[in-house]
C-alpha cells in the first residue's frame, strides 16, 4: 500500500473519489479495503514517510505523533486540523498489478462560542480572592485568553503577571485573581478562539474599599488643642480605620516622619497609632500631625500641643454667687474675673436664653445689659477649660 496526499494523481484512471467530512480535532481513519488474498512486498508511506520505508505489509509506519499507517493499510490521523483537508490517494500494489482509491477529506469547523454571554457585574471586597468564569465550546476546542483592565493578556503561555503570581488561568477557562486591589477594578474580557472564529464575554469588576478615618471622625482634616504639664508623659490617640487597613504616620516638628510602630528613647509611636511623648519640655509646644493613608485616600489629625509649667483649675476671683438689684432703664455691670492655667474659657448664660452665649477667652470678663422691666435680673457665670 502507498498513501499519497497530493493535488493530482499521476495515473489517468482514478476512480470517483470517496468523500469524508471530519470534525476538527477528532480522530480520522481511512481504510484501504483491498480485500486481496496475497500481498507480497508492499511499501507503505505517507508523504515524508519515504525516508522511513516499511518493506513488509505487516509493518506499522509512524510519522510524528499524529499520523499512523497500520499493517492492514489503514491511515489514521489523530486530532485533525484544517491543514489535513485534501485528497488522499491509496495505492495497493503486488506482482499481479495495482489498484488505487481516492478519498477527499474536508474538515468541519465549529466556531468558538461562549456559554452564558450576558454582561456580568461583580463586587469584590478589597484584599479578597475572586474568580471569573468563561466556558466555551467549538471544534476544534477553542483556546481561552483574558484581557485585564490594564491591557495585559493572560493566556496559556502567560498564566501569571509580574505582580507576584496573582492571576491564574485554569484549564476550564476560569480566571482567578488573588488579593484584589483597587487597580484590579475595571472590565475583564474573555476571548475564546479557534480556527472557525472567536467569541468574547465581558465582566465588570468593582473593588469595595473605604477611605481612612481617624478616631471616628469622618473628615479629611481635624484640628484639636491639647495641653500637658512639663516633665509629664502625654499620649495622643490616632486610631485609624479603613479598607484596606491604613498606614499611620506622625509628622513631628522640623518635618521628622515617624511610621508606626516606632520606639525611641523619649518618643514612641505605638502600633495602634498612639503617640507617646515622655518627659515633656516647653520646646515640645508645637503641632503634631497624624496621617492615616491607604489606597483609597488619606485623613489627617493636627494636634496643637501646649506644654505648661503647672495646671490650675478655673477659680473665680469674686464671690461665686452674687445677687444684684438693677433699676429698669439703667446700665448694669456684672463682673466675672477668673484665673487658671491654661487660661479658662468664659461664657455667660442669660435669662430666657436656651444656650450659653460664648464670649471668648478673657482673663476678666464683663457682662452688661440695659434692663427694661421692673423685675429683678440674674446673670449666672460659668468658667471652664
Amino acid at each position: 500500500f502507498s498513501w499519497l496526499k497530493s493535488q493530482q494523481s499521476e495515473r489517468q484512471h482514478v476512480p470517483a473519489p470517496v468523500i469524508f467530512s471530519a470534525p476538527a480535532a477528532c480522530r480520522l481513519k481511512l481504510n484501504a479495503g483491498t480485500g486481496g488474498k496475497e500481498v507480497l512486498e508492499a511499501e507503505v508511506h505517507w508523504q515524508g514517510c519515504k525516508e522511513i520505508p516499511c518493506k513488509s505489509a505487516l509493518a506499522h509506519c509512524r510519522m510524528g505523533s499524529r499520523i499512523h499507517v497500520y499493517p492492514n493499510g489503514s491511515l489514521v490521523i489523530e486530532a485533525v486540523t484544517e491543514k489535513d483537508a485534501g485528497d488522499y490517494l491509496c495505492v495497493a500494489r503486488n506482482k499481479i498489478g495495482d489498484d488505487l482509491i481516492l478519498m477527499k477529506v474536508s474538515i468541519a469547523m465549529k466556531p468558538a462560542k461562549i456559554d452564558q454571554k450576558q454582561y456580568f457585574k461583580k463586587l469584590v471586597p478589597y484584599g479578597k480572592d475572586f474568580q471569573v468564569d468563561c466556558k466555551a465550546s467549538g471544534s476544534p476546542a477553542p483556546e481561552i485568553s483574558w484581557s485585564l483592565p490594564d491591557g495585559t493578556v493572560i493566556n496559556n503561555e502567560m498564566l501569571a503577571d509580574d505582580s507576584g503570581h496573582r492571576h491564574l488561568l485554569h484549564t476550564n477557562g476560569s480566571l482567578s485573581v488573588r488579593r484584589a486591589k483597587l487597580l484590579d477594578a475595571g472590565e475583564y474580557m474573555c476571548v475564546a478562539r479557534n480556527a472557525g472564529g472567536d467569541d468574547t464575554k465581558l465582566y465588570k469588576l468593582d473593588v469595595v474599599a473605604k477611605p481612612p478615618i481617624i478616631n471616628g471622625l469622618y473628615t479629611n482634616k481635624t484640628i484639636i488643642k491639647v495641653t500637658a504639664v512639663r516633665h509629664s508623659k502625654k499620649q495622643i490617640d490616632c486610631s485609624a480605620e479603613g479598607t484596606p487597613p491604613p498606614q499611620i504616620m506622625w509628622i513631628m516638628p522640623d518635618n521628622i516622619f515617624l511610621t508606626a510602630p516606632y520606639y525611641g528613647s523619649r518618643v514612641v509611636v505605638h502600633k495602634n497609632g498612639t503617640l507617646e511623648i515622655r518627659n515633656l519640655r516647653p520646646s515640645d509646644t508645637a503641632d503634631f500631625i497624624c496621617v492615616a493613608r491607604n489606597d483609597w485616600g488619606e485623613s489627617m489629625l493636627v494636634v496643637r500641643l501646649e506644654v505648661l509649667e503647672m495646671l490650675r483649675r478655673p477659680m473665680f476671683k469674686n464671690p461665686f454667687n452674687e445677687k444684684i438689684i438693677a433699676k429698669p432703664g439703667k446700665t448694669t455691670t456684672l463682673n466675672c474675673s477668673v484665673d487658671g492655667n491654661p487660661l479658662p474659657e468664659v461664657s455667660w448664660m442669660l435669662p430666657n436664653a436656651p444656650n450659653p452665649a460664648r464670649r471668648g477667652l478673657f482673663q476678666a470678663a464683663t457682662c452688661w445689659t440695659a434692663l427694661r422691666s421692673t423685675a429683678d435680673t440674674f446673670c449666672w457665670k460659668t468658667a471652664r477649660w
